[in-house]
């Protein structure tokens, strides 16, 4: 018989019939019909060219042939139970397990403090470890090494990859209540006219897209403060008349953090910003992970924090 045309599918039945010797019996073990185990014994009959089991008073015994079956189709299946279909539990608690995770320069002081956190306190005996991802990642995401997974922003469908939505997060002017030059909402021109700004930049970009949007329609802001970091930023907002153009739950999420009350106001911008400025944040694994049992955890705790992120609003 050739390998190849036998049905392994069938095999937990013929170990069901030797075993209880009772077509009946061997349906009620497997949970199935009585018809479709008859079915499948004819199958099995006519694959392995041997009767199998026959009729007797005593119910149905097995040929020499199926009684010589009854060790190495036990070992068999105890094999593709045991070490083929057998998926380990991830237990937290008592794993030891390194994850590294990949995130874009933009979300990092928003999801790396409260996903480390959150992995550190609920299992102690695993290590994270961040990386930044390229510069490139939004036109061609993809997963360098070892990442487990990614947390960014990318333009089009990744090649190879699985990807799920956390939360979109428009561009949006942040002041301070208060602010004298304060409306809920303005045109490009008001937005660089009439307000000093706080450039935030990422490490070796030389612009920002707000600049080069200003710019493609003959505009200029004024930025008396240039930051890359968002830590401290609450501290300039609130005693200053600086207005920030960013992503407004990513910039509360950083620093509501630390359970500040911070009385904001927010300023909706024209659509030529949103449309242009606004991003989806993604998380991104390898397909081949997605029922690991200690990916689905890191991703629970990845997609725990987005939902956070995407209830953000402002304190009053």
């Amino acid at each position: 018989m050739v390998l190849a045309k036998l049905d392994f599918n069938l095999l937990k039945v013929l170990d069901a019939l030797l075993k209880d010797r009772s077509v009946s019996k061997a349906a009620d073990r497997l949970s199935l019909s009585q018809p479709t185990v008859s079915h499948a014994l004819k199958r099995l009959r006519e694959q392995l060219n041997d009767p199998l089991m026959v009729r007797s008073s005593r119910g149905m015994d097995p040929t020499p042939y199926a009684e010589s079956l009854i060790d190495p189709l036990s070992k068999i299946l105890t094999i593709i139970e045991q070490d083929i279909l057998r998926q380990d539990l991830f237990d937290p608690k008592t794993n030891k397990r390194a994850f590294t995770v990949g995130v874009d320069t933009h979300l990092a002081n928003t999801f790396i403090p409260p996903l480390v956190l959150s992995i550190l306190k609920e299992a102690p005996g695993c290590s994270v470890h961040s990386l930044l991802l390229s510069a490139n990642f939004q036109h061609r995401p993809f997963l360098e090494g070892n990442i487990d997974l990614a947390i960014g922003t990318a333009s089009n469908n990744p090649i190879r990859m699985s990807r799920e939505f956390l939360f979109r997060d428009e561009i949006c002017g942040i002041v301070r209540k208060g602010h004298p030059m304060y409306k809920k909402k303005i045109s490009l021109k008001e937005l660089a006219n009439n307000f000093n700004h706080i450039r935030h930049y990422v490490k070796g970009e030389t612009t920002t897209v707000i600049d080069d949007l200003l710019a493609d329609h003959q505009l200029l802001r004024h930025c008396p403060v240039t930051i890359s970091d968002l830590q401290g930023l609450n501290e300039i907002l609130l005693h200053s008349d600086l207005i920030l153009v960013g992503a407004v739950k990513q910039v509360l999420a950083t620093i509501d953090r630390f359970n500040i009350e911070l009385p904001y106001d927010i300023i909706k911008l024209p659509s030529a910003v949103t449309e242009r400025c606004s991003s989806n944040v993604d998380m991104f694994w390898r397909p081949q992970h997605t029922t690991d049992p200690a990916q689905q955890w890191l991703r629970e705790h990845v997609r725990t924090i987005g939902s956070m992120i995407a209830s953000m609003s402002i304190k009053a």
